[in-house]
């Protein structure tokens, strides 16, 4: 197994130029979650924290089967949340940094 002497991660994890003849550089990203009690929990990844707020606003609607379940709270250490069913199934936006080889 190959792991890079600088961070002594595997590679393809690996976020430091490495010798491995790839570089990575560290993007910030915006991540909308949304969690369901009914299904499997679905992550989409955006560049634009508008884009992403949008989405996750767009998703959450049209998910509400009740639109006295649907409310927007405002949540320390998150971008966006909305709360759209009666059960706490929701849609928050987070700010994440992915990796991306260049």
């Amino acid at each position: 197994m190959e792991i890079c002497t600088k961070c002594l991660s595997q590679p393809q994890f690996c976020g430091c130029k490495k010798q491995h003849g790839s570089e990575f550089a560290r993007v910030p990203c915006y991540v909308v979650i949304c969690q369901d009690r009914h299904s499997d929990t679905t992550v989409h990844p955006f560049i634009s924290k508008k884009k992403a707020v949008s989405e996750a606003r767009r998703m959450a609607k049209e998910y509400c089967q009740h639109p006295d379940c649907y409310k927007e709270e405002e949540i320390v250490g998150w971008v966006f949340y909305a709360e759209y069913s009666c059960e706490s199934d929701h849609v928050r936006v987070v700010e994440a940094q992915v990796d991306m080889e260049i």
